[in-house]
């Protein structure tokens, strides 16, 4: 089985590092072909991510800024140039189990062609509960791309009847459900979202694996780091919303005052002048 980790890049240099150092850790990911897909990014140019990241076996950099749908459409299409036989989608803020690679390989036949590694605590449309050769997955009505499994066959289907569009991962999600595949995701994360603000995340939605175990000093690290600066960000959001909220209290009781010092105004100069017109 010939497996390519695509992974979607996008000006962010330090999350990069991070999925680099724990991907190198997994067993066997020498036996996969890792292929960079940058978005056009202006912090670097083919030469300098090679540099970065000398393990890809190939980069493909947009002409131009695409975002993150049409990107990964155009990761699609590239990998049906390849001969290889899966493909595993990957973000540049993601964190993999140390047994991600072996797992996929000795379960991806009992599935549809389509598993993904990541139970997304967003994605949460849970239609049952299967066990599959002692593994207990989740069937759900849609899924993210991040982590996402893929056989050559169902992308080629993906790519002939699902066309562009700015949600496209919502909209292949939507065709393979309603053509009979089950969209499988382990119950037990095997990858990790570490973005907590970026090029598919924001602070106020970051989203997050369940049942990730790290497995592995570097990923434990990882992890640790984005759950701090999570809750470090949403105590900052809190604040920042909790401050504005005193502050449109204040505006609007002000204005409420100010409106009534001006009716009052009106109100005396209309009686005055009533008062007048009657002497």
């Amino acid at each position: 089985m010939k497996i390519t980790i695509g992974i979607m890049t996008y000006n962010r240099p330090e999350y990069l590092n991070k999925l680099r150092e724990s991907l190198l850790s997994v067993k066997s990911i020498e036996k996969c072909n890792i292929r960079l897909y940058d978005d056009n990014s202006p912090i670097w140019d083919n030469k300098n991510l090679k540099k970065f990241f000398p393990e890809a076996k190939e980069i493909v950099r947009s002409d131009k800024n695409l975002g993150p749908d049409k990107h990964m459409r155009k990761m699609f299409i590239d990998f049906l140039k390849t001969g290889d036989d899966v493909l595993v989608i990957a973000d540049e803020d993601l964190l993999f189990h140390p047994d991600s690679i072996y797992f996929i390989i000795k379960n991806i036949k009992y599935t549809d062609g389509v598993m993904s590694l990541y139970n997304s605590y967003l994605h949460n449309e849970i239609t049952e509960t299967i066990i599959i050769n002692s593994q207990k997955y989740i069937s759900k009505k849609h899924i993210g791309a991040a982590g996402t499994v893929m056989e050559r066959g169902i992308v080629e289907k993906i790519i002939t009847n699902v066309p562009e569009s700015i949600r496209y991962d919502w909209d292949w999600s939507n065709y393979l459900v309603k053509n009979n595949f089950r969209l499988l995701v382990k119950e037990d994360s095997y990858v990790q979202h570490i973005g907590v603000e970026g090029y598919n995340s924001r602070k106020i939605v970051t989203d997050f694996g369940l049942n990730f175990y790290p497995g592995n000093k570097i990923n434990e690290k990882y992890n640790t780091e984005f759950f701090q600066e999570l809750i470090i960000n949403r105590y900052e959001m809190l604040n920042y919303l909790s401050r504005f909220k005193i502050y449109k209290i204040f505006k609007i009781s002000a204005e409420i005052i100010i409106s009534r010092i001006q009716v009052v105004k009106k109100l005396k100069q209309y009686l005055k002048t009533k008062n007048n017109q009657k002497i």
